[in-house]
């Protein structure tokens, strides 16, 4: 009797669509230590919109889409506390200097919150009712909420001085072809307005203050609450994925985050140059987070449902609608997983798994599971036999400061 004829097949597990990159950076093929989440489940904060963490007063401000407004300790991001509920369905965050001194500013409708070196200060709000808004010169620049395609700033006495005239305040009404503003940045003493479908660059100069629109582009639809200034760039993201602003281009930033990312809910920077990402995952179909690594442009996916992130004195902070989560470098200790996508070598039914190959460092441990067993291989050698049947497998890489620099699975199938 004839044997079976098969065929040896060789496939990267670092290469779409296999790898699953679940708390380690991705770039080219290769891993790199990235991040994990414990879950600590403390009372839960539902629907936070924006926050920030101001260092000079040592606190973090918070306000909801409830119109709450909550306080938390730089050294203790998870326990939020209710300072006030007079706010309105929206608010916005900002750290601002205020004469010579730091401040973390909550805006919500009537009312806002000033936060200074252990200083509470909650009053009327003197503006109307705007949806964001950035410090720019010393002056508030924000969205009007009736009326959105409209940018208002504050007086020359700061940003609570809505006096109205000709070198105090003012507004700039756009046009209606991008959409509603959406948010506001300051970028080499200009501004910089994100639109629903659209960005555009406002120079801002002379005595009295005059305006003048010198970019504008139409874009893809663009998620809320997702926009970050670093370096010389605002990002955001958007229906056709991330993009970046600056020089009066836009770029789209390749990779996972654009090719998997879609209904974006919040996002953050972090350190000057980690942009965390909440949205949903083309592929494993659920919310998670991503996080872009700007300056080495390596990006990675961390498995945990959050809407809104940010960060504490020493680590990340993911809030859900049930648990919040504290996310830290995997330097500090922590360990990071990726998981290959299930691995069948192209053919249906079973075949034999034949060669594991792993050029990585030292702490990495690998797993191979064919959906019956698993078989784990610590600080593994860069081939090793591994002989196991199945009709599919995954691949589990774990470590902390270790780097997976390539991996590749052998396997005999029917010819």
């Amino acid at each position: 009797m004839a044997s079976k004829k098969v065929k040896t097949v060789r496939v990267n597990l670092l290469e779409k669509p296999y790898v699953v990159p679940l708390g380690a950076f991705v770039k080219n093929a290769a891993i790199t230590a990235g991040w994990v989440g414990q879950n600590q489940r403390v009372e839960p904060v539902k629907n936070i919109i924006s926050m920030i963490n101001s260092y000079v007063g040592g606190a973090i401000l918070a306000v909801a889409s409830d119109g709450s407004v909550y306080r938390a300790l730089r050294t203790n991001g998870l326990s939020l506390i209710k300072l006030a509920s007079d706010g309105y369905m929206f608010g916005f965050v900002l750290d601002l200097e205020d004469n010579g001194k730091k401040k973390a500013l909550a805006i919500s409708g009537p009312s806002y919150t000033e936060y200074s070196s252990g200083t509470l200060v909650h009053d009327k709000f003197n503006g109307q009712y705007m949806t964001r808004g950035a410090i720019i010169n010393g002056r508030l620049f924000g969205v009007d909420f009736v009326n959105q395609f409209v940018l208002k700033w504050s007086g020359k006495n700061g940003w609570n001085d809505w006096t109205e005239g000709t070198t105090d305040s003012g507004r700039f009404v756009f046009d209606s072809a991008r959409g509603f503003i959406k948010d506001v940045f300051e970028m080499h003493g200009d501004i910089v307005l994100v639109f629903e479908f659209g960005v555009a660059r406002v120079s801002v100069g002379g005595n009295p203050e005059t305006f003048k629109v010198i970019d504008k582009q139409n874009l893809p639809y663009y998620y809320p609450f997702t926009a970050v200034a670093a370096e010389n760039y605002v990002y955001f993201m958007t229906e056709d994925g991330l993009l970046r602003y600056g020089d009066n281009r836009v770029n789209r930033v390749e990779g996972l985050i654009s090719d998997d990312a879609t209904e974006a809910t919040s996002g953050f920077l972090w350190m000057g140059r980690y942009y965390f990402l909440c949205a949903r995952s083309r592929s494993l179909k659920r919310n998670i987070m991503y996080v872009y690594d700007i300056l080495s442009e390596s990006y990675q996916m961390i498995d945990i449902p959050a809407y809104f992130a940010y960060y504490d004195l020493d680590s990340v902070i993911a809030y859900t609608t049930t648990t919040m989560y504290r996310v830290r470098n995997a330097y500090s200790g922590w360990r990071y997983g990726v998981l290959s996508q299930n691995v069948n070598f192209g053919t249906t039914g079973r075949k034999l798994a034949t060669y594991l190959e792993v050029d990585c460092d030292s702490d990495v441990s690998v797993s191979i599971d064919n959906g019956r067993y698993t078989r784990t291989f610590s600080n593994p050698p860069k081939k090793l036999r591994v002989d196991m049947r199945g009709e599919k497998f995954t691949v589990k890489f774990e470590g902390s400061t270790g780097s997976v620099r390539s991996a590749y699975l052998t396997a005999e199938v029917p010819a």
